[in-house]
This record gives structure tokens, sequence and C-alpha cells, in this order.
């Protein structure tokens, strides 16, 4: 478990799973490089078009087909719109790391947004400053996404958000930070491991952590998640989380960085499935 790492072994393993490779800024698209206003604007209309994809293909999963034409045309549908979320998502995160990299563009971006999607820049922006300090990133300048995860390796998202729900009620505490913590330390289970010190897992458990809070398989999704849940609690959670997550991993941008994902979630459920999409590679592909 992260609790158990040296900073320095932790922050390589989060920049690999989180970051992705990174590319220098003057590699990015011509699109990006745009004043404050236009990227606000960019920002606005590509939330507007996430939002609207995400409402569509919750419509057409949860529909019955009761023609011959509509079964056959359900698949093509459904891919279509996925692509059209994962493009606009795409968008979304590349102008956020920009953003984040640029702390005073940002300001002049957020005070041109609308609420609460200024805030969800914000948290955004600080959660990937707190997460590169971590893994001891001296130029944040020069980061920028790049999209070759593959989604498929991680476990649907209704199977996931299901799994953080059951743990957390177990123990009072908010399902966010158990799927912001699995997202900075896997990048939803994309990422297993080893560590150098032998952590593995979607939730990252050390051997001897595991023997002492978890059952099961440490490899399981479900297990480590339960476990997780199980050593937040016994380290403060829900009433102290700030201190609980210490615990998970013993410094204070960890800390901030999975408060402020869960925050971002907690905020708008949505974000779940858009930070799901981060840095992963088109569907299909």
């Amino acid at each position: 478990m992260s609790s158990r790492f040296l900073v320095s072994t932790l922050a390589a393993a989060i920049l690999a799973a989180l970051a992705g490779p990174l590319v220098p800024a003057a590699a990015l698209s011509t699109e990006a490089q745009t004043s404050p206003a236009q990227t606000a604007t960019r920002l606005r209309e590509v939330d507007g078009t996430v939002a609207e994809a995400l409402s569509e293909l919750q419509q057409l999963q949860q529909s019955q087909p009761t023609t011959l034409i509509a079964t056959l045309d359900k698949p093509i549908h459904l891919a279509r719109t996925e692509r059209l979320l994962h493009d606009a998502v795409r968008e979304e995160q590349t102008d956020i790391y920009l953003l984040a990299g640029d702390p005073a563009t940002e300001r002049e971006v957020e005070a041109r947004l609308p609420s609460p999607l200024d805030a969800q820049v914000r948290d955004l922006s600080a959660a990937l400053r707190a997460i590169w300090r971590l893994a001891e990133v001296t130029d944040i300048t020069d980061i920028h996404p790049h999209f070759v995860r593959d989604y498929a390796d991680s476990l649907p998202i209704a199977t996931l958000v299901g799994d953080y729900q059951g743990a957390a009620g177990l123990y009072g505490m908010d399902w966010t930070y158990l799927a912001a913590i699995n997202y900075v330390e896997t990048d939803f289970g994309r990422v297993l491991g080893p560590s150098v010190t032998g952590a593995e897992g979607p939730m990252q458990f050390e051997p001897a952590t595991w023997s002492a809070y978890g059952t099961g398989s440490v490899m399981s999704p479900s297990d480590s998640i339960d476990a997780a849940a199980k050593y937040l609690s016994a380290n403060g959670a829900p009433t102290t989380m700030a201190q609980a997550v210490y615990a998970y991993n013993p410094a204070w941008d960890y800390v901030e960085g999975v408060t402020r994902y869960a925050a971002v979630i907690r905020r708008d459920p949505t974000w779940y499935t858009r930070l799901y999409y981060w840095s992963t590679a088109e569907p299909g592909k």
C-alpha cells in the first residue's frame, strides 16, 4: 500500500499510472494555443457536448429496440456516440492540462466560466499540480496527455462505482475518495504494478498491509477497494478524511490530489466518467 512507499518511489509510479507519456508543449495543436477567452468558450462548448453525449449514451444503453432495423442500428449508434464522447473528453483533458501548467492563465479562464464548471477546472488543475509535485516534475509547462491507455483494461464504470459505494457504505464514508485513490494509484486498475516495494493491485497494497486489511485477492478490484475502505476507516475516516488519506500515503501533495479529485466527482458524478476516459486511446483501438 502507498502508506509504506517512499515518496520518490510512489512519485514514479503515479507519474506512470496517471499522467501517461508526456510530450512537450511545442507538440500541442495550434487549437490549444489560444487566448483565455477562446479557451473558456471552448471549455463551455465541450462541457455541453460531453453532457449531451453522456445523456444520449445512457438512453441508448437503456433502450430496448422493437424492430430488426433498430436492433441492428443500436450498436452503430452506441459506437458513434461513444466516439463523440471520447473525442470531447480528450479535448477537455488537453485544455485542463495546459491550464494546470499555467496558473495565471487558468485564473483568467476560470473567471470566464459558469458555475460549477469554474470550480471543476480549479480543482482539477490543482489536483494535477499536486500529483506532478509528488512525481517531482520540475517543468509543468511541458506536460500534455498522450492518449495511449486502453480503457477496456479497467472494469466497467457501473461495476467500479458499485464497488466504491458498497465498500464506502460499510464505513460511512463518501465513495468518491475510494474512486479518487483508485484513479491516482492505478488509473482505475490499468497500471497494476507490482512496484519496486511489492505493492500491487488496483489500490496498491504491499503484502504486509494486505495481510492486515485484505481478504480474497489483492488483484481483485472489489476485494482491494473493500480493503482500502477498511484501512481508511481504521485511520480516521470518515471523521478526518485528510488524515486517513495521509495514512494511505504520507505526502500532503497526495492528500491534496485525492481530495480535489474526490470533490470534482462529488460535485458532478459525470466527471467520474470523464476521468475514466482521460488518457485512453480511442475506443476499439
